[in-house]
């Protein structure tokens, strides 16, 4: 089966500039200005109050339906919750953690605080967490970036259920987020345990036999035969009650023609979830394979269906994302999709995504270049872009990761996920550095030696981390090396971020004006008595914001 490979690349159509403001300590943060940031103070009679949202606020998952078997974690977890005690669910990928938070979270109304449920994806920084908290209770007529403290007396008397999916802060950050809104009881689901001391972590394991064999009916929509039953006992035990490969060994069955013991015959393996895997990769047609592949260079971000679409050159991704939801392959959080449990870590090591990574850097930066004025837009895709823009460092695609964070650093700014913007601003002063030691001419060497304050206060150290592991590290081979693995093939029309290339080198030179705005941006922010603070750059303003 030979491996997908991406179409060529795109061009750019660049539609205006990004201007707004953030309401933000005691002034406002103009975005768009010659400056790049231009801050005014603002009398106290005239600073933005936000307003509490009416309560109890209803931010919930949709229910889920026909829930087996996971009696004894939802007693312990409604217990835990009712003494107002957070609680953890922690396992694998596709064991069914958000299940359970989606079922929980459509408890009763009578055993909810008295200011309803937040749910909110924590696949974000902490600071950037906590705004979408406070936006989850506060709102205003400007947007508003309030401090940290503001953050802490918001919501101190603020009583709710908060579920956090998704979540990867570390221990430390997680009672640092729960100490900042003291009233909330909370309900997280993380990959790995980070719930220690007060609460109850919960890791969640396989169902029971017989819940797996009332999967596995319900997934083929009909009884299982006496022999059937058998084979199903097996395959359940074979691999250890997991619900999503369960499903999507029903799914062969169902979809393939297959029967169940030609599926369970195929596991009869040292390692029979990636022998499952193999079988449910071998199974796909060209289209599939390509929107698959597309989903894992994102890295686990969910994607709208108009960029898988692209990625994959198909002229409508839907019937091939609604096939994939069929295999359980691709996850919907409508109208965006993920792969589905452990493929976003095991298809690296089977499949070279290089060439996918790199088509999906091209078509974000593209992408964002042209939506630059749309902030909205870009902030709805700000986790793939991110990911992309991580990978692009550590694969040395300096010119792309610079295009990019030029292109959506004031969507950043503008929609307060200010952890996530100071992040883009470090990888492109990297960026510009690595391109000026390549021959870019003069990028960022007054950033690297006047690097100025940060979101916080903080200075942003010239010591930067190196560009990280290889490609070939981070993708890795595969592990089945059976021959029918998908191999790569070279990319079509692919784009280099070298600056050998004369292409490169134009883009290299091209970034000279984000070089300078990264130098700029260290030379601090200046305030004339009576007038706006100017000059510094975003970072600088922010520097000064953080001091007053």
């Amino acid at each position: 089966m030979a491996q997908p490979f991406p179409p060529a690349d795109v061009e750019a159509h660049i539609e205006g500039e990004i201007s707004g403001q953030v309401a933000v300590g005691i002034g406002n943060l103009q975005i768009g200005s010659m400056h790049g940031g231009v801050v005014y103070q603002v009398a106290p009679a005239q600073r933005v109050r936000p307003r509490p949202r009416p309560t109890p606020i209803s931010l919930r998952p949709p229910p889920f339906p026909g829930l087996l078997d996971r009696t004894s974690e939802i007693d312990t977890a409604a217990a835990a919750l009712g003494a107002g005690l957070p609680v953890e669910f922690h396992g694998p990928g596709g064991i069914g953690k958000t299940v359970l938070l989606r079922h929980l979270a459509h408890r009763s109304p009578s055993v909810l605080p008295p200011d309803g449920v937040v749910y909110l994806s924590a696949r974000q920084p902490l600071a950037d967490l906590l705004q979408s908290l406070y936006e989850a209770f506060y709102v205003s007529d400007v947007p508003f970036k309030p401090t940290e403290t503001q953050i802490r007396h918001a919501l101190q008397e603020r009583r709710a259920l908060v579920i956090l999916d998704d979540l990867e802060l570390a221990r430390d950050e997680v009672g640092a987020l729960m100490g900042a809104a003291p009233g909330c009881v909370f309900l997280l689901a993380s990959a790995a345990r980070r719930l220690w001391g007060e609460g109850r972590a919960v890791a969640l394991h396989g169902l029971p036999p017989d819940d797996g064999l009332a999967l596995v009916e319900r997934e083929l929509g009909r009884p299982l035969s006496p022999q059937e039953r058998s084979v199903a006992q097996a395959l359940c035990a074979t691999l250890e009650g997991h619900p999503l490969r369960l499903l999507q060994a029903a799914a062969l069955v169902r979809e393939e023609r297959l029967t169940l013991a030609e599926v369970a015959g195929r596991m009869q393996a040292p390692a029979p979830a990636e022998a499952l895997t193999a079988q449910t990769l071998g199974s796909l047609s060209e289209p599939e394979r390509r929107v698959v592949a597309a989903l894992a260079a994102l890295g686990g971000a969910p994607v709208h269906t108009e960029h898988v679409a692209a990625l994959a050159s198909l002229p409508d991704a839907m019937p091939i994302l609604e096939s994939l939801l069929q295999l359980g392959l691709v996850q919907a959080h409508s109208p965006r999709y993920t792969l589905a449990g452990a493929l976003e870590s095991d298809l690296p090591q089977a499949w070279d995504l290089t060439a996918w990574a790199e088509r999906a850097l091209a078509h974000f930066t593209a992408w964002a270049e042209t939506y630059r004025a749309a902030p909205d837009r870009l902030l709805e895709e700000a986790d793939a872009i991110l990911r992309l823009m991580e990978w692009g460092g550590a694969a040395r695609r300096w010119a792309d990761v610079l295009r990019l964070a030029w292109a959506v650093e004031g969507a950043l700014a503008l929609g307060r996920r200010w952890a996530a913007w100071a992040q883009v601003l470090r990888w492109a002063l990297q960026a510009a550095q690595a391109l000026e030691a390549a021959g870019g001419r003069g990028l960022g060497t007054a950033s690297a030696r006047n690097a100025g304050p940060v979101p916080g206060g903080r200075r942003h150290s010239s010591h930067l981390p190196g560009p990280g592991p290889t490609p070939a590290r981070l993708i890795g081979r595969s592990r089945w090396g059976n021959g029918d693995a998908p191999q790569p093939e070279p990319p079509r029309g692919g784009t280099s971020s070298a600056p050998a290339t004369p292409q490169a080198s134009r883009e290299a030179r091209g970034s000279r004006t984000a070089g300078r705005r990264c130098s700029a941006s260290g030379q601090g922010a200046r305030r004339s008595r009576g007038g706006p603070v100017r000059g510094g750059g975003w970072i600088g303003s922010l520097g000064y914001l953080a001091s007053t």
